[in-house]
């Protein structure tokens, strides 16, 4: 084995290792075009060590380890004599490129990780680990089922069975340009022509090469994160319009997990968009949309389950509407539509329109008996409404939709309260998430967890648990996101960090 290797080491020592680009988002550059994902982390040992990033070191860990070298992970750490967490700094704390590409048909997801290591720790690994040799210069891990390439300085690491994207980011690293990288696509531009940043994040926002992408850089207690990308999808897509009104978003953020103030979206719908999905199962005829003003507003609240204990999020938007009258009938009839289109799919007939009510009156509509049959009685069904009601504030009439009268009530309150504040002339939507609430919501599905995935309770509860402890190192979050010229964006957002 020992001469196997030296002929792998050597055959890998030959190849000229083109390393990820230095510029901004320079990592894509070892990314082929199709990959769907690329995080590119410079100097993580020193993001580690920052006391700002404490309340988030154990979950990042952990998520670090899930998506590598998945149950191996404390395995390796075990065999090279370190804890999990200096594994983390040896193998990563330099320079390291992550890249995910999705499942395509029956086959499963593939990643790989291209990181800038030492020859003493290489031969380190080679050492303890002794891995097998395999073709085209690379070497197995097999109890880690991982698969390892050498490209000095540059360490590239994929899944043993699924190393295709592998061979892609080794192939793009041998090239002297990135031609067939995620760097060449045309939307990529955008992100490579800003300052570099110790985090970058970029992602395929759709089949037709749509890239969007952020970059992080440390603050006080905090986080900014600038983010850039191609309009039109859901959820970085930003409509031009009224300027955003952030006095408005910060008053329906309270006691909510998120809340958001822009124009409402006029393009094509985009079915992952929940607000989308909820419009065209009613079916927004032409007239409704030429009722809309220029304002709408989105809040993601929640209630608590009495039987269980669960909290499961609630939907309000409100519209800003020229003609309030007409308004009411046409969302009534809105109303009825969706009524049906869901009694339909659980096979029950549609619900009695609710009686008539005086104007500005909630009506509402209990929907629960039929999401509960047309899903299977997952918990987000049981007692779901729909509540309207029409309201002036802000200067303007609103049309309310929400899935609970109490989020309607409190949308209500909430924009009345706020007034006709100054808007916020520089953006064209602001939003506010609040980490410790998303914390606490997420975390009661986890002792339902056979409730939400019956198949894969284990793995949903692990899942849920991580997403908790990133949440609750979070305290909140605002952004503001403008639309740029040739249907870009661009945008800030602060995340302030929960105290140590």
């Amino acid at each position: 084995m020992g001469l196997a290797l030296a002929a792998v080491a050597c055959a890998a020592a030959a190849a000229i290792a083109v390393p990820p680009g230095d510029g901004a988002f320079g990592g894509l550059s070892v990314a082929p075009a199709d990959a769907q994902l690329v995080v590119r982390v410079r100097d993580g040992r020193s993001l580690r060590s920052d006391p700002a990033l404490v309340p988030l070191e154990g979950a990042l860990a952990e998520l670090a380890g899930s998506r590598t070298l998945e149950e191996g992970w404390d395995r390796l750490a075990d065999t090279l004599g370190l804890a999990p967490d200096a594994l983390l700094d040896r193998l990563f704390g330099t320079d390291a490129v992550y890249v995910e590409r999705a499942a395509s048909g029956a086959a499963a997801a593939e990643w790989a990780i291209v990181t800038r290591t030492d020859p003493a720790f290489h031969a380190e690994l080679v050492e303890r680990l002794k891995p097998a040799a395999a073709a085209g210069g690379q070497a197995v891990l097999e109890v880690q089922r991982a698969t390892v390439a050498w490209r000095p300085p540059w360490l590239v690491i994929g899944p043993t069975g699924r190393t295709g994207l592998m061979s892609a980011c080794v192939a793009l690293m041998e090239r002297p340009d990135a031609e067939g990288s995620m760097l060449a696509l045309p939307a990529a531009v955008p992100l490579a022509a800003q300052a570099p940043a110790p985090v970058e994040v970029a992602w395929l926002q759709d089949g037709s090469g749509a890239v969007g992408g952020f970059g992080v850089r440390m603050r006080p207690r905090g986080l900014t994160v600038s983010v850039r990308g191609v309009a039109g999808r859901w959820p970085l897509r930003v409509a031009s319009g009224w300027p955003a009104d952030g006095t408005l978003a910060t008053a329906l953020a309270r006691g909510s997990i998120l809340a958001t103030s822009g124009s409402p979206w006029r393009g094509a719908p985009d079915p992952a968009c929940p607000v989308d999905a909820i419009l065209a199962e009613g079916g927004m005829e032409d007239a409704m949309w030429s009722n809309l003003g220029a304002r709408m507003a989105m809040v993601v609240g929640e209630r608590t389950l009495p039987e269980s204990g669960i909290r499961v999020p609630t939907l309000g938007v409100a519209f800003e509407v020229r003609d309030a009258r007409l308004a009411e009938r046409q969302w009534d009839g809105w109303a009825a539509r969706l009524a049906a289109r869901v009694a339909a799919r659980a096979g029950l007939p549609a619900p009695a329109a609710p009686p008539r009510a005086p104007r500005g009156a909630v009506r509402e509509t209990d929907l629960s008996p039929m999401l509960a049959a047309a899903f299977s009685d997952h918990p987000f069904a049981r007692g779901t409404d729909l509540c309207m009601q029409s309201i002036e504030a802000a200067g303007a009439s609103w049309q309310l939709v929400a899935t609970d009268c109490a989020t309607c009530e409190r949308m209500a309150e909430a924009m009345r309260a706020a007034g006709g504040a100054a808007s916020i002339a520089v953006a064209d939507e602001v939003g506010e998430l609040g980490g410790t609430t998303l914390a606490r919501h997420v975390a009661s599905w986890q002792p339902a967890a056979s409730s939400f995935a019956p198949s894969s309770a284990e793995a949903f509860a692990r899942g849920v648990a991580l997403a908790a402890r990133l949440a609750e190192a979070v305290d909140r979050v605002r952004w503001r996101i403008r639309a740029g010229a040739n249907g870009t964006i661009e945008g800030e957002v602060d995340v302030d960090l929960s105290a140590p």
